[in-house]
């Protein structure tokens, strides 16, 4: 092959990957800045009564708030707390200021009210572009592997502090729980998938869909829990693919509907998406 021949190659490789992440970008496209996307973004347009009041402070601003604190408060970061990293249970003044001094980057901490419910759950969720409704795809309990005082985070799906072995509950969705897990992600601009971490302490009211706290709301990368719990590797490969033609399809319909983002922006997020995971420095 001719330099002529590598090229023509190279920038077919590069339209492929690229119109793959576009379809990736358009799953969940919204009407927000998908750049300020963060993990207070969603919670804003959940109802006051499903949620948990929360607000973002840094070392700046939290003198603003900190003598009206009611502890024990949760801080966890706003842009890098996947699998729960740096999600702490605060309890005075003195581990305030220690948490935002140790805090990698500025304006990103989340302040959120601590809620000990007896459950927590994660309830996936989907909407097709085409379909009016969308519906729970599984619920699966979440509860801590270590009987201990100390408390851990349960959000995330690192399994280092969580047992899910045998908690898939299928049993858990209803009709009523359906239609308002259903109402809250409609309110959300252009959401269509997603996993609600939810906290509880009577299950006949979560059925009812009522008396629950939504934590944490996460976009098209929530996964199926159910693919962690022991069901068989059949069953998890079932489950696991699905969960991935699920997405590139609705995120297909989205861009062949022009329904998502502009092509140049999307650049500018693909940058961001890498500054952010150098800034993170999560270990997965």
């Amino acid at each position: 092959m001719n330099t002529s021949d590598y090229i023509f190659y190279i920038i077919i490789i590069i339209s492929v990957l690229y119109l793959f992440v576009y379809i990736a970008y358009s799953i969940n496209p919204g009407k927000v800045d998908i750049i300020t996307l963060d993990k207070s973004e969603y919670l804003k347009f959940v109802p006051s009564r499903y949620t948990l009041p929360f607000r973002l402070v840094n070392k700046q601003n939290i003198h603003n708030y900190i003598h009206n604190i009611k502890y024990p408060i949760i801080f966890k970061p706003n842009i890098c707390s996947a699998h729960g990293h740096d999600v702490k249970l605060i309890n005075n003044k003195r581990e305030v200021y220690n948490y935002l001094n140790k805090a990698k980057t500025k304006n990103i901490t989340m302040m959120q009210n601590f809620y000990n419910g007896r459950y927590e759950v994660a309830v996936l969720y989907e909407r097709m572009p085409y379909n009016k409704n969308g519906k729970i795809i599984s619920i699966v309990e979440k509860i801590q592997k270590n009987k201990t005082n100390k408390w851990y985070p349960l959000s995330g799906v690192s399994l280092k502090y969580i047992q899910i072995e045998n908690l898939n509950r299928p049993e858990w969705i209803t009709s009523k729980f359906n239609k308002i897990i259903d109402k809250i992600s409609k309110n959300i601009p252009d959401f269509y998938v997603g996993r609600y971490d939810i906290k509880f302490n009577n299950i006949k009211d979560l059925n009812n869909g009522i008396n629950f706290k939504i934590v944490e709301v996460n976009g098209s990368g929530g996964v199926d829990l159910r693919t962690y719990t022991n069901i068989g590797s059949f069953k998890k490969n079932v489950y696991h693919y699905r969960w991935l033609l699920v997405r590139f399809w609705i995120g297909f319909v989205n861009l062949i509907t022009f329904n998502t983002i502009n092509p140049i922006k999307l650049l500018s997020i693909i940058i961001l998406s890498i500054y952010r995971v150098n800034l993170c420095n999560l270990k997965f």
